[in-house]
């Protein structure tokens, strides 16, 4: 999955974020109290967040910005 973002970022000259610490994302799952699919959180781990380029591309929200 790293690669294939990776490969996307450069292609549309996306700018990718920091990575979200493992502990900030168990702390947001035990906060909502769900468990996120790993590949969600393998996303997290590379990028926290993937903000919207236009208006019609959807936006992730970082560990930080996802409450209930």
């Amino acid at each position: 999955m790293k690669g294939l973002l990776k490969e996307i970022s450069k292609k549309v000259e996306i700018e990718l974020l920091k990575p979200a610490e493992k502990r900030a994302v168990l702390k947001v799952e035990e906060k909502l109290g769900v468990i996120f699919p790993d590949d969600y959180k393998e996303f997290l781990l590379f990028s926290n967040g993937f903000p919207s380029t236009d208006y019609t591309e959807p936006t992730f929200l970082s560990v930080e910005e996802i409450t209930i």
